[in-house]
């Protein structure tokens, strides 16, 4: 495999990861109670968490996984804007 391709299957699959760390590492501070559902920081790992795997599950053509990711982005931009306003 050429460098440049290997080069990009790892940046794409590293977006993969970090996408996952992001939804999984906000969960999991919930459920030791570190954050609440309420917590702005929560809502934005989450978004940004969905977002990247969203981006990485359009490039895999994983369209199960585009759809519900697309889902929990928009509610967790629901949950941002109902913290905000």
């Amino acid at each position: 495999m050429p460098k440049i391709m290997y080069d990009k299957f790892f940046l794409i699959e590293l977006l993969g990861v970090l996408g996952a760390i992001m939804i999984l590492g906000a969960y999991f501070l919930l459920s030791i109670n570190y954050l609440s559902a309420d917590n702005l920081f929560y809502q934005l790992l989450n978004i940004l968490g969905s977002l990247v795997l969203l981006c990485y599950s359009f490039y895999k053509k994983a369209w199960a996984n585009v759809g519900i990711n697309f889902i929990w982005m928009i509610i967790g931009l629901f949950a941002l804007v109902s913290i905000i306003f």
